[in-house]
Formats: structure tokens, sequence, C-alpha cells
């Protein structure tokens, strides 16, 4: 089984790109999709235990049917792909894809204007710095890593 990791600040084209099925046959996994679901919102952050046990849910589910998956996080911290992908592993995953969306933090905000959920500017720079200060490296676990502009 395939599991594919989306990279890249909020609003770098990660939805984007699967809404352009970028990604045929697979399945998508997201914690914004589990915060609405928990929250009526996908942008709150509360109740995270309950968003990311549904997140693992549907995680280990897709893995029980044998489906690929896409994973739409922003993914731009080290440790949460390091532990995504062990996860990811445990579960059964034997390729494991990381694609980058190198968008700067004022492309990402110019992307944005078209959203309806609107991500705060210090949020978008935050994590354009962490992806910076940490990007992703084979050593990670990936298999390959990928970068899409889109």
């Amino acid at each position: 089984m395939k599991a594919t990791l989306l990279i890249g600040p909020p609003s770098s084209g990660k939805s984007t790109a699967i809404a352009h099925n970028c990604f045929p046959g697979s399945l998508v996994v997201s914690l914004d999709t589990c915060r609405q679901v928990v929250n009526g919102d996908e942008g709150s952050q509360d109740n995270f235990a309950l968003v990311k046990n549904l997140f693992d849910e549907k995680l280990k589910n897709y893995a029980t049917i044998g489906a690929n998956v896409v994973i739409d996080n922003t993914n731009c911290k080290k440790v949460y792909r390091v532990n995504l992908i062990k996860q990811l592993q445990e579960l059964g995953y034997t390729e494991i894809v990381g694609v980058i969306f190198p968008r700067t933090p004022q492309e990402c905000m110019e992307l944005q204007k078209n959203r309806v959920r609107q991500v705060p500017s210090a949020v978008i720079e935050a994590m354009y710095s962490s992806l910076t200060l940490s990007p992703p490296s084979l050593d990670e676990g990936f298999d390959r890593l990928l970068t899409l502009r889109n």
C-alpha cells in the first residue's frame, strides 16, 4: 500500500492538487476534515484528542481495506512527519511518498484570497518557518520526495 504525505503551509495548493485528481485511486485523510466532523468547523483547534482519534481511526480503517491514502495536512514539522510515517509503516504501508508544495508565505497569502476559510498570516509564516528549519528528507522514512507546484 502507498501513503502520500502532502507537505506545505496552508494555502500552498495541497487540497487543490487533490481536487484536480493528482492522486487518483487514493483515499484522502485530513485533520481539517476530522475537525469539521468533531467541532463543526475545520479551522477549530478544539478537542484535539478527539480529532486525532478520528484521524487515526480513518487511517486504520483504510489500511484494513488495503487502500492507498493521501494525507492532506500541512506536515510542516519534522516530528509530526516522523511520527506519522512510523504510524503508517505500522499499519502496513510499504511505500511512503512526500510531496512538497514550495510556496512562500506571500504566495500562500495571495492564493488564500480565493478561499472561504482564511488562515492568519502569522500561522502561515510559522508553518513556513518550521518547514524551512527542518525540510523533509529521506532519513525521516520517506521512500521518495517530490515537489509539486500547481
